[in-house]
């Protein structure tokens, strides 16, 4: 099971899907690495990252765009998990940074 956890200052996923839903895998992976990246790019946001795992601190200074990028990337993880229950677990413990 994939677990996606959004705070007030971090996003964190970790696991893997069940075997056969490799592609589940992958779509988390290209979905949090692009919002990774680009939080990186224009924030210098701070990445641990590890084999299954990865947490990503939000910036200091939030803005619209950073907050839209965000709420984005939940919106399709909840898509994800709608299609496949089994495999990724979102939580929000909040709106968003």
């Amino acid at each position: 099971m994939i677990e996606f956890l959004l705070t007030g200052e971090y996003f964190e996923v970790r696991g893997h899907s069940p075997k056969k839903k490799d592609h589940i895998c992958v779509a988390v992976s290209v979905l949090t690495q692009h919002v990774t990246n680009f939080l990186k790019a224009e924030y210098g946001v701070s990445v641990e990252k590890e084999k299954g795992y990865l947490r990503v601190w939000f910036p200091q200074k939030r803005d619209e765009c950073s907050a839209k990028v965000i709420s984005a990337l939940v919106r399709s993880l909840k898509e994800l998990e709608r299609l496949f229950p089994d495999s990724l677990k979102v939580e929000v413990k909040c709106d968003g940074p």
